[in-house]
């Protein structure tokens, strides 16, 4: 099963932009994301293609496969069930619709296959192992 990771950069970069739109912030939850990572730039994830979690003790591989890129599930609060209309999926679809190979879904987060079994906590450090452009959805035959 992938694992996807969110990153705090990249939903406060996104927060910014819907409170100027005059919309409330959402928490990163909204994309029901299995790891959170901090201390990265907004969207550098976008170019990741390989991790290591807990590089010190028991390293934890991951490969990035793809993008996640989104439907309105985000648009559900996970706490209340409450749907809102647009955000944040209008706000994604202004500038995040960055795939080539769906051009009408916007992005948000990475989906990774780990390499290596381990476990992961809270408060272990992570990098990018490597880095790619060629990150792109393939369509499913038809």
């Amino acid at each position: 099963m992938p694992v996807l990771v969110g990153s705090m950069a990249s939903i406060t970069e996104l927060n910014e932009r819907l409170t100027q739109a005059g919309e409330d912030k959402i928490d990163i939850e909204r994309f029901r994301p299995n790891i959170i990572i901090r201390g990265s730039t907004p969207w550098n994830e976008d170019g990741w293609k390989s991790l290591r979690i807990n590089e010190d003790k028991q390293p934890l591989d991951m490969d990035v496969v793809c993008r996640c890129l989104r439907c309105h599930v985000p648009n559900v609060d996970p706490d209340t069930a409450e749907k809102h209309p647009r955000q944040p999926w209008n706000q994604l679809m202004k500038y995040r619709r960055i795939d080539p190979g769906l051009k009408f879904k916007p992005s948000f987060g990475m989906l990774c296959a780990p390499k290596t079994e381990g476990t992961i906590e809270v408060g272990m450090k992570f990098r990018a192992t490597a880095m790619t452009n060629d990150h792109f959805f393939l369509s499913p035959m038809k």
